[in-house]
């Protein structure tokens, strides 16, 4: 049988549209793995939570009834103290490491991922409708990158860890002051801090300057941090209109988790604020 030159361009079509599919989908069921991988991970974050919660209560109970551990010769409160301090250690170094497999395997494959469908839809030889697709599926992935990029960060604030407390602060209010103006008097710090303790309070700064810039529509932002007697003492205030305490329900959700943060890393939280007085956020701790 004799082909013409006409069939064999449809028949090689065909064949190049067919071997497109075929690389979208096994690209798809590769981003679904690291998806599933990404899922493993948040879940393997919201055991080890439940596990140091769950350990906290039973070692919190054992601190006044058995003689057994070695915490329960310790004063009450003294023990408590020190059980926390252990666990938040143990929930940092574990929210570390899970960032930092986010950032070093998921979001590295997903990258090549998403590099590879680049040069697939510039490719002339790759159809039109098959572009259009690989398109649509590197858009897809570019977002889940961005999420797990959030993701990775909220476990774990890198920035602390590579330029110090001190640094991140300073460039928290840097970049923040592209919405609204904060001034910031932050002394040198020591390079080390209790581990957790300097994560902690960047994230404390981080959720109280994003409230600023939220609530005290553009009003003035002060940030200082010092060291006075053995107390590292952060203060940010702004002069906006201020909200009564008793009835913060748009801003619930973040002074409770800036409050739970303070208390597991050992930071006494204090919450100034009144209507038309504005807000003032004290972060304290021993160092």
């Amino acid at each position: 049988m004799v082909h013409t030159g006409s069939e064999k361009t449809t028949a090689q079509k065909a064949d190049l549209i067919a071997a497109s599919r075929a690389i979208a989908e096994r690209t798809l069921e590769l981003s679904r793995s690291s998806l599933s991988t990404t899922r493993a991970y948040l879940r393997s974050v919201q055991g080890t939570l439940r596990n140091i919660e769950r350990t906290r209560r039973l070692l919190e109970a054992s601190d006044a009834q058995s003689q057994r551990f070695p915490l329960a010769r310790l004063s009450p409160k003294t023990g408590r103290s020190r059980i926390s301090k252990l666990l938040v250690a143990a929930q940092e170094r574990e929210r570390q490491r899970i960032a930092r497999e986010l950032h070093d395997d998921v979001l590295q494959r997903l990258a090549a991922i998403s590099l590879g469908l680049g040069f697939l839809g510039t490719d002339r030889k790759t159809p039109a409708v098959v572009r259009s697709t690989l398109s649509d599926i590197q858009n897809e992935l570019g977002i889940l990158i961005r999420d797990i990029q959030t993701l990775s960060h909220a476990l774990y604030p890198s920035i602390v860890h590579e330029l110090g407390l001190a640094a991140a602060l300073r460039q928290l209010c840097a970049k923040s002051s592209r919405f609204d103006q904060i001034d910031y008097d932050i002394e040198q710090l020591p390079a080390y801090f209790p581990e957790g303790l300097a994560a902690a309070f960047y994230r404390i700064a981080q959720e109280s300057v994003r409230n600023a810039i939220k609530y005290a529509a553009g009003a003035r932002i002060s940030m200082t941090v010092q060291i006075v007697r053995g107390i590292l003492r952060m203060v940010i205030r702004d002069e906006g209109p201020g909200f009564d305490q008793s009835q913060a329900r748009g801003r619930g959700l973040g002074l409770v988790s800036m409050r739970e943060r303070a208390k597991e890393s050992g930071i006494s939280l204090t919450i100034q604020s009144k209507p038309g007085r504005g807000t003032t956020i004290i972060a304290q701790a021993t160092v």
